[in-house]
């Protein structure tokens, strides 16, 4: 009845996922998700699914091809934006803009960040330093996507003809976090890292860092272990893209400084 009536319904396809899991039949998620995709249905939560399940049935290289990070992930460095001399100088007004910005909440329902500062709409109101990197992203964005090759992977043949980029700021002080998740609006999804404590940067262990791997709360530790988890360690300047079905988490870092980013995803318009 599902995939009859709204076979597009991305919480649903979670919620029939998240029960065959918990039933033990990583099978019936292939099955599941193998009839929404013979409807036309591509979409980030699909995708998870069937990553999660290739990994529980041990099917490691299948599992982390589905998932396709180490193919289309990007990190690269933000351009310097025009009128600033340096990409430290960006930086540290774009800091000082979102912290003072009239919409930052601490916590945020509905999310996977814990013990955070959040920004919602962070280029809402007087925000010019926002939408001048929303503008550099936008960019950044369109050249990773035409160097992309066109091949059959099924998160390439789901990109959507055009599309809205939709942002948020994360602010964590020393416990903040964010738990494993993906990105269930967004087609492809990344971050700017906007300001990183120097003890994260030049670190040599996860704290503050994120990772990019499967929860091992749905598929088991073994299955998690097998698959394996990259660990990236930010750096002010940075942007990264990804899919928006890779799963991903942050670390708490346990610093004075704040670790302020942008996240942002690429929805399909």
């Amino acid at each position: 009845m599902l995939f009859r009536s709204d076979p597009h319904n991305k919480d649903a396809c979670k919620r029939l996922a998240s029960l065959h899991f918990d039933a033990g039949a990583p099978q019936r998620v292939l099955d599941d998700m193998a009839q929404l995709d013979a409807q036309g249905v591509g979409h980030s939560r699909l995708f998870a699914a069937q990553t999660l399940a290739l990994a529980q049935l041990g099917q490691i290289d299948a599992a982390r091809a589905q998932d396709g990070w180490d193919r289309f992930a990007h990190r690269g460095t933000l351009a310097t934006p025009a009128g600033f001399d340096t990409l430290d100088a960006f930086n540290a007004a774009l800091a000082a803009e979102l912290l003072t910005h009239p919409g930052l909440r601490y916590e945020s329902y509905g999310t996977a960040s814990e013990q955070t500062w959040r920004i919602d709409a962070p280029a809402t109101g007087a925000a010019p330093r926002v939408r001048q990197l929303l503008d550099a992203l936008a960019g950044t964005v369109d050249t990773h996507l035409a160097g992309l090759a066109a091949e059959g992977h099924p998160w390439l043949r789901a990109r959507p003809g055009t599309g809205v980029l939709h942002s948020w700021c994360v602010i964590t002080e020393s416990t903040g976090f964010e738990t494993w998740h993906v990105h269930q609006f967004g087609w492809l999804s990344g971050v700017y890292y906007v300001q990183i404590p120097d003890g994260i940067a030049t670190g040599t262990d996860a704290a503050g860092c994120s990772a990019f791997g499967i929860p091992e709360d749905m598929v088991g530790d073994d299955a998690a272990r097998a698959f394996g988890s990259t660990v990236v360690r930010p750096q002010a300047g940075t942007v990264m893209l990804f899919p928006s079905h890779c799963y991903h988490r942050t670390f708490p870092h346990g610093a004075a400084e704040r670790r302020i980013c942008v996240a942002f995803d690429i929805w399909p318009g």
